[in-house]
């Protein structure tokens, strides 16, 4: 079977999912070699797979991210605060524009692009004398081999802790080519080959020296046995630094299992289980003595093991909310960035587990009130300063576990909901009297009628009640409901109550 957009779209917001969580590991470490790498392979299989099913706007966003992180692998781009901020503004675009298909904002793609190339153009800073001492360790003929992006590369893994190694090998020269690739590979699983000097070997006309300068984190022994039996390898140790972390990053593609072949399973499974039932009662019926004490013990062994196996794999559907609040959160830092607002952000209940497509059914709503939060709750740092408030917004996301349900609050300390400025915009469209100021209770309806907007003008990110309507519909698509409480100039909250799992009916209509 030929696989379809929805799966190319479902493996671009895996690897989005498992880019994040790299990203965030990076800022525990920066200059981690074997992150970036991840990064770096992460967003060219995104630009693979957006490519194939069309998305060309995630696709030119894909590349210059890429771009990006190729330049900072190879020590031509430092990872300052503000390619981070790029990177992080990057990936957040190409969520957006993978989700709406192409349909984002140009001004905001426009911006973004050009904030990649600009901070991929901008060459690395001078090494220093720490670095210059380290290159001095080096033999001089493979210091004046380096170029200038490897010696950058070399000072950055050997400041996250990487150890450097030349490593020489024979190879026969008939088929050289193909066994270098395959040594490279090996190497290139444990670290990174910063450069290659081959010559012909002194022993052998027919053979091809290799010398590789090679950074890891692992000893000699480690390294050769990696390599394994196939190269006889020798290796000299150069340089080494104190690791900083040995935090282990994660590398194995995970095996991925569409949600909606879940769906078709666990009912299939449930059938089979009623079929086993059936079929071991007829048996124990028609059955006597010795023979219907083993059948009964043996229909208790199925069941136990049918109803283990139908719990494994509705586990298999839940996900972690942590990834959805994580995503919510870097929208709104970037959404605070566009309208110049410093806003802090508390998140809270990442732990928890939820139905992997109540989660899918949710996200986009949840970041709508977030981009909401931030652009018509928070207010300007100057405003707030001048009602007394400090002068950093703050957004709190929090999930906690009630009985069958989930709870994801979105709270502000911004301006609240106004039933005056309601008010008004609702006679302006017409809704109400002239003169008629309605309660918080009446205002709340309003809110969430499609269109219905107190913004006067408009902003790259959105105004309370833009697209409410659709935030509530996708939380009563899975069986759940929203609820909201606000105090004028205090702040605002928007609460979703979601069930753990989505009924059967509303999975298998619902995706």
């Amino acid at each position: 079977m030929e696989p379809s957009s929805l799966d190319f779209k479902a493996d671009i917001q895996a690897l989005l999912d498992e880019f994040f969580a790299d990203l965030d590991a990076l800022r525990d470490q920066p200059n981690h070699s074997q992150i970036i790498n991840s990064l770096f392979r992460r967003v060219h299989s995104i630009k693979g797979s957006a490519a194939t099913i069309g998305f060309e706007e995630t696709t030119a966003i894909a590349h210059h991210l890429e771009s990006l992180l190729a330049a900072i692998r190879d020590g031509q781009v430092p990872l300052s605060e503000e390619a981070m901020v790029a990177i992080e503004d990057g990936a957040n675009l190409i969520a957006s524009s993978a989700t709406a298909a192409g349909s984002t904002s140009d001004s905001v793609v426009t911006a973004v692009l050009a904030q990649l190339q600009t901070i991929t153009n901008t060459p690395a800073t001078a090494y220093g004398s720490a670095a210059d001492n380290l290159f001095s360790q080096l033999p001089s003929d493979i210091w004046q081999s380096l170029t200038e992006p490897q010696k950058g590369q070399i000072a950055r893994l050997f400041d996250s802790g990487a150890k450097l190694f030349l490593l020489s090998t024979d190879l026969d020269i008939a088929d050289f080519d193909q066994q270098f690739c395959r040594l490279k590979e090996r190497l290139e699983e444990i670290g990174d080959v910063v450069s290659t000097y081959p010559s012909v070997a002194a022993d052998a006309a027919t053979a091809i020296n290799f010398r590789l300068l090679f950074a890891g984190r692992g000893t000699p022994a480690e390294i050769e046995n990696h390599v394994g039996d196939s190269f006889k390898v020798r290796i000299e140790p150069l340089l080494v630094a104190t690791p900083p972390s040995d935090r282990a990053i994660p590398d194995q593609p995970p095996i991925r299992l569409a949600a909606h072949e879940l769906d078709r399973l666990i009912p299939s499974l449930e059938e089979l289980s009623q079929v086993t039932t059936a079929t071991m009662k007829w048996a124990i019926a028609n059955s006597a003595g010795g023979k219907r004490k083993k059948l009964k013990h043996q229909a208790a062994q199925i069941h136990e093991a049918l109803s283990a196996l139908e719990v494994q794999l509705n586990e298999l559907r839940m996900v972690p909310l942590g990834q959805v609040l994580k995503r919510a959160e870097r929208v709104g830092r970037a959404a605070a960035r566009a309208e110049n607002k410093t806003v802090v952000f508390e998140t809270s209940g990442t732990e928890l587990r939820i139905d992997k497509a109540v989660a899918a059914k949710v996200a986009d709503g949840l970041i709508h009130l977030v981009r909401n939060a931030v652009d018509h709750g928070i207010e300007s740092p100057e405003e707030r300063v001048s009602l007394g408030k400090r002068r950093q917004g703050g957004i709190q996301l929090s999930a906690f576990k009630e009985g069958d349900w989930v709870c994801i609050r979105i709270a502000d300390d911004g301006r609240g909901i106004d039933p005056a400025s309601v008010s008004h915009a609702a006679a302006a469209a017409g809704a109400i009297a002239e003169n008629v100021t309605l309660t918080f209770e009446e205002c709340l309806p309003l809110i969430f009628e499609p269109g219905f907007t107190t913004k006067r003008t408009l902003s790259t990110t959105s105004g309370r009640g833009i697209g409410l309507d659709v935030v509530q519909n996708s939380v009563k698509s899975v069986g759940g409901e929203i609820q909201v409480s606000s105090e004028t100039g205090k702040g605002c909250v928007f609460e979703l109550r979601l069930p753990l799992e989505m009924s059967a009916s509303v999975k298998l209509t619902g995706e």
